[in-house]
């Protein structure tokens, strides 16, 4: 039997390589995906980002159609486009990170080079969906039939306690460790003060004149038609306040917000001060509610020390 010397193996191992990949390139399998969470269990408070990492294995350059959310500074994917998130769950059956009034998504066409590889985020917000918790997620990216890896992720109840009126958990600001229990801590103009029991607003003059600052609660199941008593306890040195008592309902599958309370307040300057409001929905299909503070108009801090929600009996 003859002996292949080194340079011929060495040759066959290239050619094959090579006519491996040009089988790969022709049936559509231009890139390697692999997607990954920076851990895998998460509370229901917390924003879930996912990272999406794709690599030409092709040997030609090839076009990546980049759909974004808006901004696009904030290089985070949109789905379902050309990329589709695959959830391994009977509950959603198409799933998307975007819900109007938002921006409308964007377009970017990206050129990879063989073997060169980018990076996107992919905002993960189960909460669109009517979930129940806790609950197991089975992940997989779908870019024209070039695929990721699977990814399993776990999402748990707040850990956070409710008063003995106030269906809000965490109504104080007491409870929490890297953030406080029953709010979404993902603003980076929001802080926690864990000591003093107090959340911040801090809005630059830009901030206070376009977007504003905003923290919004977790997710309550209620019942509709309902009426609500609303307390807030803060301080400002300038910026105004809205607190909107959200109503959610069911769409086409989704979670999605059918009715709203916008309860304005006129607010004093650099005194501690309870603000007081009403809020009704009258909507029957109001499944959930939801609290959003927000600031906004002048550049300035805010401080929030007490948020308190009752239901009433009467509906006036």
């Amino acid at each position: 039997m003859k002996m292949l010397s080194g340079n011929t193996i060495v040759k066959f191992l290239t050619i094959n390589a090579f006519c491996l990949l040009f089988i790969i390139s022709a049936y559509g399998k231009n890139f390697s995906i692999v997607l990954s969470s920076k851990k895998s269990c998460y509370m229901e408070e917390e924003t879930i980002s996912l990272n999406v990492t794709i690599k030409n294995i092709s040997p030609t350059s090839k076009q990546l159609k980049f759909n974004y959310l808006q901004p696009i500074t904030d290089n985070a994917l949109f789905v379902p486009s050309d990329f589709k998130l695959k959830i391994f769950k009977k509950d959603i059956h198409r799933f998307t990170n975007w819900l109007p009034p938002e921006p409308k998504p964007g377009i970017k066409l990206i050129y990879l080079k063989p073997g060169s590889s980018i990076n996107f985020n992919l905002p993960f917000p189960w909460y669109h969906y009517p979930i129940n918790l806790p609950v197991k997620f089975h992940l997989k990216i779908d870019y024209k039939n070039n695929y990721s890896n699977t990814i399993l992720l776990k999402i748990i109840p707040t850990p956070g306690k409710k008063g003995k009126k106030n269906i809000l958990v965490n109504g104080n600001f007491s409870q929490g460790k890297n953030f406080p229990f029953g709010w979404m801590l993902d603003n980076k103009n929001v802080s926690w003060n864990s000591q003093k029991h107090l959340v911040r607003f801090s809005l630059d003059k830009n901030t206070a004149e376009n977007q504003g600052v905003w923290l919004n609660s977790i997710f309550y199941p209620v019942q509709s038609p309902s009426s609500w008593a609303l307390s807030i306890k803060a301080k400002t040195t300038g910026p105004q306040l809205i607190v909107f008592v959200e109503g959610w309902g069911i769409v086409d599958g989704e979670r999605r917000l059918i009715e709203r309370n916008d309860c304005f307040f006129n607010t004093q300057a650099n005194q501690w001060k309870t603000y007081t409001s009403r809020a009704i929905f009258e909507n029957p299909d109001v499944k959930w509610l939801r609290i959003k503070l927000f600031a906004y108009l002048t550049a300035g801090t805010v401080l929030f020390k007490k948020v308190d929600l009752q239901q009433k009996n009467n509906l006036s």
